[in-house]
């Protein structure tokens, strides 16, 4: 059984310059179907762009462990060089049945 679970990293250049890329259409484009990655939502703002990435797991460990591979990924691409990111996590479970 999988649960999904919601992560948030920023993307931020290195320089602190330039327009900050599409990180949702790169890390969407990397993942692959087994990397549970069902949906990601990014806000540029003057630090960075902040992305939560919700991810369809058995297990929060494994989540997170597919969360940063897309992140890492995603950076390889010639498009976003010179840009990083940092892990803000913590990871949650998300309970459609729940109220916040």
């Amino acid at each position: 059984m999988t649960a999904m679970y919601a992560f948030t990293a920023r993307f931020h250049s290195f320089d602190g310059t330039g327009a900050p890329p599409d990180i949702a259409r790169h890390v969407q484009s990397t993942a692959d179907p087994d990397d549970g990655l069902e949906h990601i939502y990014t806000e540029s703002t003057p630090f960075g762009v902040y992305a939560v990435l919700f991810m369809n797991a058995p297990g929060a460990q494994a989540a997170e462990s597919a969360a940063v591979g897309v992140c890492r990924e995603a950076l390889r691409r010639t498009e976003l060089r010179g840009w990083n990111f940092t892990w803000q996590g913590p990871e949650r479970e998300l309970n459609a049945m729940a109220s916040w």
